[in-house]
């Protein structure tokens, strides 16, 4: 996408920002926002243990990527696949994998 000013000065709200904005970016914009939001919760979390840092970063970053998702900003894929991580990390944790 070329950058037109033309189209930039029909945006109107944030939202109409936000996705000029991703469009120009070739959707990396968003995507990359997700990603990020994983991997900085991913190693903040560690101190917790892995499996814990892993259960929470996908479960919050599932809402934020759903919220993303239900406005039409990124694919439905994100939420998808971070909700089959979250299902599987709760199964390991709550069904017996993790030996307290």
């Amino acid at each position: 996408m070329s950058y037109n000013i033309t189209q930039l000065l029909n945006v109107t709200t944030l939202g109409e920002l936000t996705r000029y904005v991703d469009a120009a970016s070739g959707n990396i914009l968003l995507s990359g926002l997700v990603i990020g939001i994983f991997f900085i919760q991913l190693i903040y979390y560690r101190r917790w243990g892995f499996d814990v840092a892993l259960l929470t970063s996908s479960g919050t970053t599932f809402l934020v990527s759903s919220i993303l998702a239900y406005g039409q900003f990124i694919s439905m894929w994100y939420p998808l696949v971070l909700l089959f991580l979250f299902i599987m990390i709760v199964l390991y944790t709550y069904g017996g994998g993790k030996k307290n």
